[in-house]
């Protein structure tokens, strides 16, 4: 090679060289907590919803064991039955309990899967209430005496009590199937800025 002959440089084009500048100076954008797609009905932010409906949700469940305690026959039955409708009540009140602190836990610790026992116990809770009030429907549209029965006045209350827990557990479930998805992109967008940083 001679002094005066210049090697073949591969070139790159300037606009490529300031793609890459612009993306290794540029800051990653900050966390906006306050985006509107994290708040329910444009008033409250998705974190306080799901912190309320836990906290609902510990005092229904709480309620409804109370209640199931105080209004079942414990005495019409034997006691093998007794002890196994205390142990399904026992087992109703840990896992409601459990599911509904796991919220609390997984908005403290940052965690979205915490979330994901509470939106399947709802979702079966739905499930099984519909099935409910759908089969309270059928008895009354089946009986055509004119006297109130038993089961007729058990499925007018079913009826009546059935569609607003539906109505607030619907509520409850979106607003903690959105904060779930508010910690997923949080997260997702820490581990980006921790994978930038040196």
């Amino acid at each position: 090679m001679n002094g005066n002959q210049k090697e073949d440089i591969p070139t790159v084009p300037s606009t490529a060289i300031r793609e890459v500048v612009r993306t290794e100076v540029e800051p990653m954008p900050a966390w906006n907590d306050s985006a509107a797609e994290f708040y329910l009905v444009a008033s409250i932010h998705c974190r306080h919803a799901a912190v309320i409906s836990a906290f609902l949700g510990i005092v229904a469940v709480v309620g409804v064991f109370g209640a199931a305690v105080i209004a079942f026959d414990w005495y019409y039955f034997e006691t093998i039955v007794d002890l196994i409708v205390l142990t399904g009540f026992a087992f109703f009140l840990i896992m409601g309990v459990l599911v509904h602190g796991a919220v609390l836990q997984g908005l403290q610790a940052q965690r979205p899967r915490y979330l994901r026992p509470f939106i399947i116990f709802h979702v079966c809770s739905l499930i099984l209430e519909v099935v409910t009030a759908l089969s309270a429907v059928g008895d009354l549209v089946s009986d055509q005496t004119q006297l109130v029965e038993r089961s007729n006045q058990i499925a007018i209350d079913a009826l009546m009590i059935i569609p607003p827990c539906i109505c607030v557990q619907v509520a409850m479930l979106l607003s903690v199937i959105k904060c779930k998805s508010y910690l997923t992109k949080k997260c997702e967008h820490l581990a980006r800025v921790e994978g930038v940083q040196p």
